[in-house]
Formats: structure tokens, sequence, C-alpha cells
């Protein structure tokens, strides 16, 4: 065990707190509280997880752990008595919280109000669950404590009395957030009501947590505050700069309700700070953010859970205490964070088994970080519930309806079967999602094809199969999915436009991306993502220009998106613009830390800049972030070399790499790579070929192959006779190349059907039939993993074989800059021959 840094530790959840409304508002003196946490301390992002649902995203706060394995994955869940549905309750968690952790580890801790934890659970300290501030009665009626609130029992009436009923509340409540109230006809506008209850919950959930502050002994607390979220999903519409569509009067009402909704926040705050005392740690946090500005959205979908599209997926940040650094920003937390930060500051080991990790980044002096593999295997009292009140709602219901099906039990009635099922159908949808959200792709996989197989009109699973289907390279399986939806569609929304073309796109159908793309900007010319895919075509296509302005377009509409800064890094590094390309690069892994290719693309921007030192660091992360990747692990080492003595390691790595480096060309069959290989051939590169395969009709200038590429998969012996030279190679064999060697790609781009109708029209003259189904959807499958394969690599070259056809100086010079020989220009583009381009699927 370390030595604890913190004797203390206060943990403050606002549920959708965003820095772009907190940060106005301070800088207008409106919010000192938080302001004096900012000043003393470190702040920064916090980025979410999708789906971007609040008992999930809570829930992995206080694990460290994705929900699929925690266990929350909805708002709701089967009950497994009833046979109908119930809210999801903290006996669904399959995972110890950080405040069980911390009691096993002799820590007295207290918990208000997190989603979710009712039944309240038997900790050492207090715990007062979800369930406790509703008021679910009248005033005039009795509103007793639901059983199971508070723990321990004999605190109930305490606690009890501690609440706060919404008609309680008078104008001088209200009147802060809604100063013209009294202009309200309440008999039709129940804005007020609600705004009361807001209010009464919040105060209540205070109220006890001040309360525990000042009567409790304490080492841990967490206090969880829902009403932020509440405040802008009922009155976010409302909060300037006006919308479109809002009409006046009700903007003119309710235009504050926000802005005072966090200046309440903040007076709480204080109150907390005050009673937690200058030697206690205070993190504050929140699980996702809020659209308030031009990214609001213009509707809500009709769909469980459509009201998350208003969220934001960076939360906020802040931490306050001894050994914390002061005033000062950091990048590239995730709320999975949390909890290992908060083990960190105790000296207590972090579970293997846990997704987060320490923000080391946040202490002047950082900890040593031990590891444990897992807290859930640690025996002795935690404060959890008992073994015979834990349950798993999902496998009880699964049991429920087997004895149904037995005819022990009688069925639920029709209505609440149908509402149980789709409670099931989502959360197994919402568990898909993480699966997506954490690149396992595969686990996604087959729960979306069930959904779909057994919904076929819900368009929203169709969709993610569609997109789980694009992310593991089965382009064809996605294109099937999309027509699904379209047959279910009475008319095509810009989404799904946008996914048609990134589909294209996947298929190296660039004119035909770029008018899917250009029909979903007819529709929707804010679409965010839009324009990132608009940048990422014109880069395939290298119409840099044009992927420059797309790219900019996307960061005025949203200029914290990572995709848009890693896209812009990548032009500018194109542009020679290189350091423009490394800040470019540096902003997209301040926003997403874990995010492979910005820090790859900042590598190499530093590189041109000469700064090896912190090329290096970012290479390190990214062999952090996927270790595997052999080529990245041999540039490094060059890199370490370099800065042992660079100028004398540099001149003799660049002789090495002259000497030993492998020119390979690659791309579907009939893609154009013998044509390449005559141009590289023109350059004056080595070919490595045996002519085995005589030229013939098809090819009248040779094939350019060599005999062993063959047999890459069982037998890759003969790689060394590469050395210094260029060889082909299909993308399909790309996989089996071995790790020892230096290579450089040049990736050949031809459509898929014209690839295709070439080769028919070859094994015609060759007098021979081909396969008997259609090979569209396997050949986009081939090169999507092939390009995913690539993308590992530091040296990739694409060239688009319409291009090279059609503008031979141009592509011809863009090669040879690739190749390090300009001087080859000429050389090159004399090699072409437009004549030879006799299949076409385009003029």
């Amino acid at each position: 065990m370390s030595e604890p840094k913190s004797k203390k530790v206060l943990l403050i959840g606002w549920d959708a707190a965003d820095w772009k409304i907190i940060n106005p508002l301070m800088d207008a003196g409106h919010m000192p509280a938080l302001e004096s946490l900012v000043n003393g301390g470190a702040i920064g992002n916090l980025a979410t997880l999708d789906p971007p649902m609040s008992p999930m995203l809570w829930t992995s706060i206080a694990t460290g752990m994705h929900a699929d394995k925690h266990g929350i994955v909805n708002f709701t869940e089967p009950s497994p008595h009833s046979g109908g549905i119930r809210p999801v309750m903290g006996t669904s968690r399959k995972t110890k919280a950080i405040w069980n952790i911390l009691q096993q580890n002799g820590k007295k801790c207290h918990v208000v109000g997190w989603w979710p934890s009712h039944p309240a659970e038997p900790i050492n300290g207090i715990m007062v669950s979800n369930f406790y501030q509703r008021a679910h009665a009248p005033i005039t009626m009795p509103w007793p404590l639901p059983a199971g609130t508070v723990h321990p029992p004999e605190k109930m009436p305490i606690f009890d009395l501690l609440r706060i009923h919404p008609a309680e509340l008078t104008e001088a409540h209200i009147l802060p957030f809604v100063p013209n109230a009294a202009e309200v006809d309440q008999e039709k506008d129940k804005h007020l009501e609600s705004l009361a209850k807001i209010i009464a919950d919040c105060s209540t959930v205070h109220a006890a947590a001040t309360w525990i502050l000042e009567n409790e002994s304490w080492d841990f607390m967490a206090v969880y505050y829902d009403a932020i979220d509440h405040f802008g999903h009922g009155f976010m519409n409302f909060h300037p700069p006006k919308m479109r569509g809002v009409h006046k009067r009700p903007f003119h009402l309710y235009n504050n309700v926000v802005t005072a909704g966090y200046r309440f926040h903040d007076m709480m705050l204080g109150r907390l700070l005050q009673l937690a005392g200058e030697d206690a740690t205070v993190i504050l946090v929140s699980d996702h953010g809020f659209h308030s500005d031009h990214l609001r959205p213009k509707g809500i979908p009709k769909e469980p859970a459509g009201p998350a599209h208003q969220h934001r997926p960076y939360g906020i940040f802040a931490m306050k205490g001894p050994g914390v650094i002061k005033d000062e920003r950091i990048y590239g937390a995730c709320l999975l964070d949390v909890t290992p930060t908060i083990l960190s500051l105790y000296g207590l080991p972090v579970g293997i088994d846990m997704d987060g990790k320490p923000l080391v980044q946040v202490f002047e002096q950082p900890p040593g970080i031990e590891t444990i593999p897992s807290w859930e295997t640690v025996e002795g009292d935690c404060g959890r519930y008992p073994a015979d009140i834990k349950t798993d709602p999902y496998a009880e219901q699964e049991a429920m309806a087997q004895l149904v099906a037995l005819g022990y039990v009688e069925a639920p009635d029709e209505k609440d079967q149908k509402t149980l099922e789709r409670t099931i159908n989502e959360s197994q949808f919402f568990l898909a999602r993480v699966h997506m959200n954490k690149s396992h792709y595969a686990d996604a996989l087959p729960i979306l094809e069930k959904l779909h197989r057994e919904n076929p009109d819900q368009i929203r699973y169709a969709f993610q199969l569609a997109r789980c289907h694009q992310n593991l390279g089965n382009v064809y399986q996605a294109k099937e999915a999309v027509k699904s939806i379209l047959e279910h569609e009475d008319k095509e929304y810009p989404q799904l436009t946008l996914l048609r073309g990134t589909l294209a796109l996947a298929d190296n159908l660039y004119h035909q991306a770029l008018e899917y793309f250009e029909q979903a900007e007819k529709s929707d010319p804010r679409l965010p993502s839009l324009h990132q895919q608009l940048g990422l075509t014109y880069l395939r296509m290298n119409k840099i220009d044009e992927a420059e302005r797309a790219y900019l377009k996307a960061l005025e509409i949203d200029p914290e998106s990572t995709i848009a800064q890693n896209g812009i890094s990548q032009v500018y590094y194109r542009q020679k613009r290189f350091e423009d390309a490394a800040m470019s690069a540096l902003n997209a892994v301040s926003l997403t830390y874990h995010y492979p290719m910005a820090h790859y693309n900042l590598a190499r921007a530093l590189i041109k800049l000469k700064d090896f030192e912190r090329a290096a660091q970012a290479l390190e992360v990214v062999l952090t972030i996927q270790p595997g990747q052999k080529r990245l692990h041999r540039m490094l080492a060059r890199l370490y070399r370099i800065l042992n003595d660079r100028e004398k390691m540099a001149e003799g790595i660049s002789k090495n790499q002259g000497e030993r480096m492998i020119t390979i060309v690659t791309g579907l069959p009939r893609s154009g790579t013998s044509l390449m290989m005559q141009m590289l051939e023109a350059a004056g590169i080595p070919i490595l070929t045996d002519s085995v395969r005589a030229a013939d009709e098809s090819n009248p200038r040779g094939y350019y192959e060599f005999e062993k590429v063959k047999s890459l998969q069982k037998d890759q012996s003969w790689i060394q006779e590469a050395d210094g030279k260029a060889v082909k190679i299909i993308v399909q064999l790309l996989p089996f190349l071995p790790g020892n060697r230096d290579y450089r790609f040049i990736l050949m781009n031809r459509p898929i059907a014209e690839v295709i109708q070439s080769q028919h029209k070859m094994l015609e003259r060759l007098g021979r039939t081909g396969a008997s189904i259609p090979l569209e959807g396997i050949f986009a499958q081939q090169l999507s993993r092939a390009e995913q394969w690539l993308s590992g690599q530091s040296e990739v070259f694409e060239i688009d074989f319409h291009a090279l056809l059609k503008e031979p100086q141009e592509q011809a010079s863009r090669i040879a800059s690739f190749l390090k020989m300009p001087e080859s220009t000429i050389a090159m583009s004399q090699v072409i021959d437009p004549t030879l381009w006799r299949e076409r699927t385009v003029p």
C-alpha cells in the first residue's frame, strides 16, 4: 500500500454539468464557489461513454468499469417478482463500488442519492438511496419514506424530516429562476410545477448531505445531484441564444432557468466545501455535458431514452486538495478514471479488471500506482447487499419465462408482456452499444442481429447493425441492413444518407460517396459528422484544399470534434504545415486521450519538427493503447537511437532504410498494381519478379509478379529477397507479412465494380469461369480489413486509379514525393498509358 495523499475525499456528482455554460458564469463572477475550486486545483473535460444513460454512467463512475461488467444498462429492468418492469435497482449492480472497496480498507463511507442505489446498501456509514427525494403524494397526504430508502434504518426519522415537498416552496424560491413567474397561466402551463419539483428534489438531497457532514464522522462521502440534467431537459430550449422555432413568450418567461440552476448549485457547492474543510480532497464530476448552443437538437427522437440526444460527450472534472496541482488543466480524463484516482488518493491498489486509470497528472508528486487483479475477489465485509437480495433481473426473467412455459406460473397480461419485451430489447440494445463503444464489435454483432431479426421495423436496431458491420469491415452486410431500413422508412433522413455515404467510401466509390454527402448536407447542413466524412473523402481523393475546407467547416460547427481535429491534422501534414499539424493532433488527444491515430499523427508531425523526444512520447502512448504494431515499435526504436546522437544516428538510419526498405504495391487484383510496378521500375527501384506469368492481352506489359508471394500465408522466408526492392502483394495477403522488416505501402484504389468487371474480362480471355456468387460484398469486406491493418503502418500512400490515368503528371509527382525521389516524376508519368483503361464504370 502506498502512502495516502488524502484522509478525506468528497465526491460530488452534478448530472449533465457542462463547462460551456459554467465558464461564462464564472467569468461573470456568478459561480464563486466553483471558481475557488477551479483556481485551487485541477480541471478538465471528462469524456463520457456511449450510450449516455445516467444510471449506467454513474455506476461506471462509482466502479471504474464499463456497463457490460457492472450490469446496469438501462433506466428500467424486469421485475423478478411481478413479471412486469421496475426502475433499475442497486441490487442489480454486479461489482463493488468505490465505497465498498474503501469500507474493506477501514474507511467510513456515506453515500447520498447515487443512481441507482435503492435499496440502500448496509455500509458502515449512512446511505440514502435515489428513491429518497421524490415526493409521490400531495402535501396534504401522508408521504412515507419507501422501505429500504435509508441505512441504517434507525436514521429514517431524521431524514424523513429533512425532505422538502414542492408545495412548500414560495415565490422567493421560484423568482430567482423565473423572474416573471406572475405572468404564467399555471392552468395551461405546467413549467412552474415541474420547476418546483426539481428544486425541491435537489434541496432534499442537499439537506441530507449537509446533515451527514455536520453530524457524522467520515473518510469518504459521495453525493449525487440530478437537477442540472432536469433543468436542461425541461428548459434548455429556452436558454439564450433563442433557437429557431421557440416562441417569444416561453423564451421570455424561462430563458433564465438554466443559468439560475447553475448558480443554485454553486451556492450548495459553497456549503459543501465549507463543511468538508481544507484538509479534504474534493472531486466534482458530471457524467456528460448538455448541448446549450447551436448544436441543440431540433427535435427529440420518439424512442426510449430519446432525450439523451441532448447530451454532449464531455462532462466536467474538477479536483482540489492536498498534493493536487493548482489552477491547471488536465487532458484525457474519462469518467472511468474517477474510481481508480480515488483509490490512488488513499494509497490503495487499482483493480486490473477496472477499465479506467488513475489520473496521475493531477498530483504535484505523482504517486506510485500499485495494482491488484480484482477487488471482486477480496473477502471481508464491504457493505454490499446480502446474497439473497442481490439479483440479476434479466436472468430471473428468463427463469420466470420458463416457468410460464411449463405451466407453473400464470403469464403476465398482454400489455405487461409487451412492456417487458420492450424493456429487455432496449437493455440488450444499450448493451450492444456498450460493446461498440469499447470497439468490441464482434460482441455487439450477435445481439444486434437478433434484435433486428425479431424487430425488423425498429430502425435504430438496423442502423446500429449497419454501423457494427461497417466497423467489422462487412460492407456488403452493412448495405443489406441499410436496405432493410429503406424498406420501413417513408423517406430518407440525413443520418441514413450519411451512413450510405460512408459505406460508399468504404467501397472506394468516392464520387458516389460525395453524392450522398451532398444530399445529406441539403437536408441538414449543420450535421456535425457530415463534414468530417467529406474531409475524409477528399483526403482519400488527394483533394487537400477541399479536405481542409470540409474539416474547418466541421470545426466551425463543433470545435470540440476529436475526429475533425485529427482530420485537419492530416491535412496540415500533407500541406507540410507541421506545426499546425502537431497542434491539431494535440487538440484531438486533449479531447479524447484514447485515440491512437491522433497520437500517431502528433508523433509524425513532431518528427518533421525535429522534436524527437515528444514524438517518442506520442508513439509510446499509441503502443500502450495498441501494443501489437511492430512497425511502430521499430519507428520508436529509431527515435530512441536518434535521441542518443541525433546527427550520427539519423544518417545511419537513413542509409539503412534505403538499403532495406521494402516497397509493397497492393490492392485488389486488377486495381492497377501492375501499372504501379511499371512506374516504380521506371523510377529506378529494383523490382522483385520472376516473370513466371508472361505478358498477355490482359497485361500487355507484364504482370510483375513473384510466384513465392502466393504462399505468403505459409512461408515468409523469401521476404529477405525483397529488401530494398518493390514487390506486388494483393491486399488479402498483407496481414501475413513478417514484422521484422521495414515496409512502405502503395495502395491502389479502384471502384470494386470496375475491378470485378476487369476480372471477368480477364477470365473470358483465359477461357475460364468465375465465381457463381456476387463478389462485391466480399471484396469490400476484404479491402476494409486490409485498410484497417494498414492504418497501423507508418508509411502508407493511397493512389486513385482513375486519377492516375487522368492526371499522370500530377499523380506521378505525388508518388515521387512519397518515395523521396522527386527526380523520377517525369520517368514515372511517361509509363502511364490511358488507352489501357478498358473496363470503366465512369467516363
